[in-house]
């Protein structure tokens, strides 16, 4: 009977202790377990959700390409491609998409039409580990490689706007004449002129001289060696043909027909008396006639005849 009681109090004390411990556990300082349970479940769930894996799209990835020093890419190739990647979130979300870049190297192919495949080019793109390139879109790259050439053409002077009522130009020059372009063979073989930047001659009376003017040219394949040049462009007063008969400097009485071409106001202030004619004879015998001009003239008409 003693043994029973005994059992029964040790049955008691035992039940008071689980009664304490479960007070403990579930009903001291209840909200701050609440909180900390709220926040475990919140990293088991960031943490498991980070670890699924995941595909991502990244559009517009650029593509390089190397060619050997004597060949040069002559058609228009894909500049980027899309890829899609797969790999935990975390590790998708490490990626530096400014560092990704296709690089191929074309230093092996030969001159013609080629098709690169992009996929064997996904190893060298920088991405963390674990992440891994699915599908590449475009997957090839069509390529056409020309031989280099080089050589001279001529320079085409552009202007722009108009000159005043009265004066004209009277010559263009550019310094140097022809410049050195280089590109794809077949560009370069149909270029024929490189063109300089429009020169600005509206209202001018005189001459225009512009130094380093850029050239422009048209394919944006062909690389100008000598992109610089210096303009000069005559401009003056309109010009005009004149008629003078000058008498000749001897005792024969015979008169010259003298046909000169220039600007108008100085050829309409000449007179016959203003212009020396002279007869001169060779060693051989042979005679020719010899014009003189005015000093305000010199340099500024030209002498279309001179005859008999």
């Amino acid at each position: 009977m003693d043994l029973i009681k005994e059992k029964i109090a040790e049955a008691g004390s035992v039940g008071l202790f689980i009664k304490h411990i479960l007070r403990k556990v579930f009903l001291e300082d209840w909200l701050i377990k609440l909180v900390a349970l709220g926040v475990t479940l919140a990293l088991w769930v960031g943490v498991t959700g980070l670890s699924t894996p995941t595909r991502e799209q990244i559009p517009a990835v650029p593509i390089t390409l190397r060619t050997a020093e004597d060949f040069v890419v002559s058609n228009t190739p894909l500049e980027t491609a899309s890829i899609v990647v797969s790999g935990d979130k975390r590790r998708l979300g490490q990626i530096d998409r400014s560092a990704l870049r296709f690089y191929l190297d074309l230093t092996g192919l030969g001159p013609g039409e080629h098709v690169v495949d992009l996929l064997p080019q996904a190893d060298a793109l920088d991405l963390p580990s674990g992440v891994k390139v699915e599908e590449i879109s475009p997957a090839y790259v069509p390529v056409r490689l020309e031989a280099v050439q080089e050589r001279a053409v001529s320079v085409a002077i552009e202007t722009r706007g108009e000159l005043p009522e009265g004066f004209e130009e009277y010559s263009r020059a550019v310094v140097p004449t022809n410049v050195r372009v280089r590109g794809p063979e077949s560009a370069v073989r149909s270029l024929e002129s490189v063109s300089t930047e429009r020169i600005d001659i509206a209202g001018s009376q005189t001459d225009v001289v512009v130094r380093q003017v850029r050239l422009n040219v048209a394919s944006a394949k062909i690389n100008l060696l000598d992109p610089y040049v210096d303009v000069t462009i005559r401009i003056g007063e309109k010009r005009m043909e004149r008629i003078f008969l000058v008498p000749i400097a001897d005792e024969s009485g015979r008169r010259a027909t003298v046909v000169l071409f220039g600007p108008r106001t100085p050829l309409l202030q000449v007179e016959p008396s203003d212009l020396n004619v002279t007869l001169e004879t060779s060693e051989n015998g042979e005679t020719s006639l010899k014009l003189t001009l005015p000093r305000n003239l010199e340099g500024k008409v030209e002498i279309r005849k001179l005859a008999l």
